[in-house]
């Protein structure tokens, strides 16, 4: 859903863009604001998971709940599985932020979910998604209405690659896979599209203003920032969000996922308000910065356990719990 919504603020804005008057800003934060309000009566219709039923002692709802979700009668078996699991983790006392850290299970969990979304955040898709109306023109697209359309084009490629994705792709293909070729896929890219601002960057003598003329250029610029757009939301889009919540356990999940979800949004909240000023100062360097990111991570990739398939009990000897 937050990829179908930056598809619909890119044309939002793309038609608000021909206003004269406040609105033409006012009117997509406003829309945004009615958009949240629906989402929030949506939620109280939202189900509650099966293991925070148990959780809660309202046992004749989880079974309810468990079997809805598997469709079919067979899940004693696994409603027996979690709640013995959390009985255990009952026995062990209060939960606290500490725990996080205690044990080198937990340590492990931790430092893989958060090397997730830290990684997440040095993609660069966060500076492509806030200025790829800027990088449009400065590849040499000629005016700022023809940027914003494109840039809502790579919305519509990122939606439908998560849809995609989502339904198809990524229990099949397992979260490892997804995420070493996503980020070999953006760090090509990355170095593609550096090298050609590199290459044929010029500074118009009138204006000032730091442009591409070359039309071939500016189509490889524009293709590999689909291509970037579109690996992402494949890839990373949608597995960044399910590893975190796959690696802690029921005792850990809350605090932990807190935290790297905070992580992630301090870094990207960084990135944003350091791309406008290094896009500034050298016309190349962030995408090679973000490319050799790729290469980093591909490397700390290997490092991780796959999740894909597991239940959360599972994950206790994925991670090597006592």
């Amino acid at each position: 859903m937050s990829t179908f919504g930056q598809v619909v603020g890119y044309f939002v804005t793309f038609g608000t863009n021909h206003l004269d008057t406040n609105w033409s800003w006012r009117a997509p934060y406003l829309l945004q604001c009615l958009v949240c309000f629906f989402f929030g009566l949506a939620m109280l219709f939202m189900p509650y998971s099966p293991r925070w039923l148990i959780d809660k002692g309202l046992n004749e709802k989880a079974l309810i709940a468990l079997a809805s979700l598997r469709g079919t009668g067979y899940i004693q078996n696994e409603f027996e599985e979690i709640k013995n699991e959390i009985e255990f983790e009952r026995s062990l006392g209060k939960r606290t932020y500490a725990e996080l850290f205690t044990t080198s299970s937990n340590r492990r969990r931790f430092f893989s979910a958060a090397f997730i979304a830290i990684a997440n955040s040095f993609t660069g898709i966060v500076s492509i998604w806030y200025y790829a109306p800027q990088i449009f023109l400065t590849a040499g697209l000629s005016d700022v209405s023809s940027s914003i359309a494109i840039t809502g084009g790579t919305g519509f490629l990122s939606f439908v690659c998560v849809a995609i994705s989502s339904q198809w792709v990524i229990d099949s293909w397992g979260r490892k896979k997804l995420f070493l070729s996503g980020s070999l896929i953006m760090a090509i890219s990355m170095f593609i599209i550096g090298s050609m601002f590199e290459i044929y960057t010029i500074v118009d003598i009138k204006t000032g203003d730091v442009l591409i003329q070359n039309a071939p250029a500016r189509n490889t610029i524009i293709a590999f920032l689909y291509i970037f757009t579109g690996t992402y939301a494949f890839t990373w889009g949608i597995a960044n969000y399910v590893y975190p919540a796959e690696v802690f356990n029921m005792r850990t999940r809350a605090k932990g996922l807190g935290i790297i979800y905070g992580l992630n949004w301090a870094f990207s909240i960084m990135i944003t308000y350091s791309t406008p000023p290094f896009l500034a100062s050298t016309v190349s360097g962030a995408y090679f910065f973000f490319g050799a990111c790729q290469v980093v991570t591909m490397a700390g990739l290997w490092f991780l356990p796959e999740t894909a398939g597991k239940t959360l009990e599972e994950m206790e000897y994925i991670f090597g719990a006592q």
